[in-house]
């Protein structure tokens, strides 16, 4: 019984990380001017989850278009 409530709670985190990077993928098209991109994103996600797309800190969304850019960079 263990290992299956280890596996329920990994399966739990994993979902949760999941949401995020959506999540995070959707806002950067909405600051790169994507818009109509970033609600089919939020749109399909609504429509196989049943709710809304979790927000994620703007601080986030900062760090990931910084480290895009310094990718692109080199």
């Amino acid at each position: 019984m263990k290992k299956r409530e280890r596996t329920i709670t990994e399966l739990r985190e994993k979902s949760k990380r999941q949401e995020q990077i959506i999540s995070i993928v959707a806002q950067v098209f909405l600051r790169k001017g994507a818009r109509r991109l970033a609600g089919e994103i939020a749109a399909s996600y609504r429509k196989f989850v049943g709710e809304r797309l979790p927000r994620v800190p703007r601080s986030v969304v900062d760090e990931y278009l910084a480290e895009e850019t310094a990718y692109r960079r080199h």
